[in-house]
């Protein structure tokens, strides 16, 4: 069985959503914003509002280069403004609108909405304390400080299964204490709602106590509970080997 690698987690699919319509709705109310208050000045012309929502959406568009946005669509949005000859002034001012929102798009607004829906500091966010071992299955693989395995243990086991409920209830720290040092590591995967929490890596201490949950950048740390750590020293740690031995 493969090891783990923490990698970054994306954004969840329902926060990209979110984030998606905020923006073409911020894009249809400032296009609406610019038609209104430009109406009484400007010319006829067909198909004037969709012409300034064209501009608008043409202004946010990026290019983007290893990560980098950059404001081409903005580039060609005020190109094509300086050639119209009707109502420039009216298109002039849909495409500074258009920068705004290249800006505002560069905030990120999905991370931010992630952060809100699943906070990642809540191990509810992660686990399912309602887990049910005959319709949803999960493996804990057990390794040492050296990365080698020593065990795995499944949903078939009863004691896997409080196991995996007891670390569901475990406490959000600050940072885990000055002398803790990783002693095992426990590679959970899991069938999960959501399909970026399939598999997550932890590393505990000797007693259990402390531990923390490695997402690519970003390390969260947690206590576990009382019974978590009754369960841990007497399943898990009897699967390592004594070093000293």
């Amino acid at each position: 069985m493969k090891i783990i690698v923490p990698h970054e987690l994306a954004p969840s699919h329902e926060a990209v959503m979110v984030s998606n319509m905020i923006g073409y709705v911020l894009l249809l109310l400032v296009a609406i914003l610019v038609w209104l208050t430009g109406r009484k000045s400007s010319v006829p012309e067909p198909l004037f509002f969709l012409k300034l929502l064209g501009y608008l959406v043409l202004s946010v568009f990026a290019f983007r280069i290893n990560g980098f946005a950059l404001p081409l669509g903005l580039v060609l949005a005020y190109l094509m403004m300086r050639r119209t000859k009707h109502n420039r002034p009216v298109k002039q001012t849909a495409v500074l609108f258009g920068g705004m929102l290249f800006l505002f798009s560069l905030f990120p607004l999905a991370e931010k909405l992630d952060h809100l829906m699943d906070p990642p500091h809540q191990m509810s966010t992660y686990l399912d304390r309602g887990i049910n071992p005959t319709k949803q299955g999960f493996n804990m693989t057990v390794l040492d400080n050296e990365k080698k395995l020593w065990a795995t243990l499944a949903e078939r086991d009863t004691e896997s299964v409080q196991l995996y409920k007891e670390l569901a209830d475990s406490r959000s720290i600050e940072t885990v204490p000055v002398l803790w040092e990783p002693s095992i590591t426990i590679e959970l995967r899991q069938d999960h709602k959501q399909e970026r929490f399939g598999e997550l890596q932890f590393q505990f201490d000797r007693e259990g106590r402390y531990f923390t949950l490695y997402n690519g950048s970003t390390t969260n740390s947690f206590e576990s509970t009382a019974a978590f750590r009754e369960i841990f020293v007497q399943k898990i740690m009897p699967l390592v080997r004594n070093e000293s031995a």
